[in-house]
């Protein structure tokens, strides 16, 4: 499927679920290696799509100040990508269109366009 996001977690009863009574009988080394498994396919896909963004045009919404940096700006691409960049305090909770200049493991660099 290519999906490069998942909240993937090892499987365990849920109180009043119908699968909560049934029996649980794969061995807990198996969820781990699955789960660890899944998680590596899915962070490599992500960096592939990561890296294909990079020279693209990203509508990205400014949400706010970098947490890492207090001179920057971070928002979200439509992919819900995490995209670092220099911005003012007015364009926060604005659309602004950004071409993607660096992929990183967990986020996009990126610069303003100016009209």
């Amino acid at each position: 499927m290519n999906f490069d996001d998942s909240y993937s977690f090892i499987y365990s009863p849920r109180p009043g679920s119908p699968a909560a009574d049934l029996p649980d009988d794969t061995p807990q080394e198996v969820k781990l290696e699955r789960l660890h498994r899944l998680q590596a396919q899915i962070n490599q896909q992500c960096g592939k799509i990561s890296q294909q963004m990079i020279g693209s045009v990203q509508r990205v919404l400014l949400e706010g100040v970098s947490k890492k940096n207090s001179e920057e700006f971070y928002g979200r691409t439509d992919n819900n990508r995490v995209v670092n960049l220099t911005s003012n305090p007015e364009q926060v909770g604005c659309f602004v269109n950004v071409r993607i200049t660096e992929a990183r493991s967990h986020t996009l660099r990126g610069e303003i366009l100016h009209d």
